[in-house]
């Protein structure tokens, strides 16, 4: 039985697999998220297509992880499919068809069947995301009855505001680098769990405890 299932903040520790589990599998892949049965949740990095299709990648360009060239945002979901994953843990031991970047459906799919949280970062490399692009998003998660069990995260606090609206009870963090004194009253008009960089000196206890008197939640990453 997967226990908290749905309860992103309850009970003990819970460990996510970055990118899926890269330590065996190549990042971001579809077999990385579907061997993550012995994890809570199963983060990835969403980024969209020219055609308005999202993907499963993080870095700016194809470059380091496919066998392509070229920023991901200025293709195609054609060329995008065409590409193969030629980096990574284990990348020999995955069929052609694992080496295809995954969809965003793909994810969330495997995430089902490994009774996985979904921790979905939506990317800070694109700002001015449509209605129709965001709404996407929010069908697939509905789609699949994940507003309550799913975390949404993104370093763009006016992204987070458009989601809020679309999924008001879904967990959400604001990832940020430097914090900043409007940070806390953002938060709270948001409902939204402010995620620091825990090696900046803004962390502090005082801080910490400033969201913990009001009910508020406060967390903490790092880069692995």
């Amino acid at each position: 039985v997967f226990k908290n299932y749905g309860q992103p903040f309850t009970a003990a520790t819970k460990f996510v697999a970055h990118r899926g589990n890269n330590y065996f599998y190549p990042e971001n892949s579809i077999v990385a998220f579907e061997k993550t049965t012995r994890h809570w949740g199963a983060e990835t990095d969403i980024q969209l297509t020219t055609d308005g299709k999202w993907y499963c990648f993080h870095d700016r360009t194809v470059d380091r992880m496919t066998n392509g060239t070229g920023n991901f945002m200025d293709k195609t979901s054609s060329q995008i499919e065409a590409l193969r994953l030629d980096a990574g843990k284990g990348i020999n031991t995955l069929s052609d068809t694992e080496k295809k970047i995954p969809t965003f459906d793909q994810y969330l799919n495997a995430c089902v069947k490994a009774r996985t949280v979904p921790v979905i970062e939506i990317t800070p490399l694109k700002t001015d995301f449509s209605d129709a692009q965001l709404d996407s998003i929010v069908t697939a998660i509905r789609r699949r009855g994940l507003e309550n069990k799913c975390v949404i995260i993104c370093f763009t606090y006016e992204v987070l505001v458009k989601m809020r609206q679309r999924l008001p009870a879904t967990v959400m963090h604001w990832l940020i680098s430097e914090y900043t004194i409007d940070m806390f009253d953002k938060c709270r008009q948001s409902n939204l769990v402010a995620s620091l960089d825990h090696t900046k000196a803004t962390v502090t206890q005082s801080l910490i405890d400033q969201y913990h008197d009001v009910g508020m939640q406060f967390a903490l990453w790092t880069v692995p």
